[in-house]
């Protein structure tokens, strides 16, 4: 799975690396790091959200998809939370709006902006011949 995934064995290391030495609590492709954009059904949970979880980052990227790397220290918030399972919806589908589930998408790079980390970014990629290159883009963005 690792490899059809990020390539190699000796690459997801360098992911959990970067995670484990450094102020780096969040690494995704470029393309898929995008902004948050201003929806009425999605801004609503996401306020709520943040009230619950105490997040005070107003960060406005996402990593939209779930391909990315997290600091288990990011997520702390998350898990101490009284969030429960049942305000989240069951039948959650792909692309939802207006929905916890799509709200707590949103709400990963602002949990790792308030534990203290910055947000990076890797070059997007295309096959395994190219996982070699995959550092040369790698960039933390401000946080």
């Amino acid at each position: 799975m690792v490899e059809s995934l990020i390539g190699s064995k000796s690459t997801f290391n360098e992911y959990l690396n970067k995670l484990k030495k450094g102020k780096i609590g969040f690494i995704c492709c470029k393309d898929y790091l995008l902004p948050l954009i201003d929806r009425e059904e999605d801004t609503f949970l996401l306020k709520k959200l943040k009230e619950i979880l105490h997040i005070k980052s107003d960060y406005n990227l996402f990593c939209g998809g779930t391909m990315f790397f997290i600091h288990s220290n990011s997520l702390i918030k998350l898990k101490s939370s009284c969030l429960e399972i049942d305000i989240c919806d069951s039948k959650m589908k792909t692309g939802s709006v207006g929905t916890m589930i799509h709200a707590i998408e949103r709400i990963f790079t602002m949990l790792c902006i308030d534990s203290g980390y910055s947000v990076g970014t890797i070059k997007n990629h295309k096959g395994n011949a190219d996982i070699e290159l995959i550092f040369l883009g790698f960039s933390v963005l401000e946080g």
